[in-house]
């Protein structure tokens, strides 16, 4: 049996952690839900199963802690071994117009 997440919605991708973790939260074995959202979609959707193993491409994303907890962010990504500018548009403006000592709150804070 396969395990998969849907969000619903396109714009509601960024949530897949979240309901993966409320999944986890109500029984479902934690190895399922990473699986259900790693290597289980390449396999159904017709990629290779991803794993971390000498030749495999490097597909892999480094936590600053639990991927399913929702206060944790990728400190990096790595696609077919390059790693991610991790920069937007998004980042961009947050840097421009909040910097770090203006004296905001809590919510402001970058980490």
């Amino acid at each position: 049996m396969s395990v998969l997440f849907n969000s619903g919605v396109t714009h509601n991708a960024r949530k897949v952690r979240q309901v993966a973790g409320n999944a986890v939260a109500h029984g479902l074995p934690y190895e399922v839900a990473m699986t259900a959202m790693t290597s289980e979609p390449a396999l159904v959707f017709g990629g290779e199963a991803r794993r971390v193993a000498p030749g495999a491409p490097a597909d892999l994303v480094i936590w600053n802690g639990d991927p399913l907890d929702v206060n944790a962010v990728a400190d990096l990504v790595l696609s077919k071994g390059v790693p991610d500018p991790m920069t937007s548009r998004q980042t961009q403006l947050l840097e421009r117009y909040f910097p770090e000592n203006a004296g905001l709150g809590r919510a402001y804070i970058r980490r």
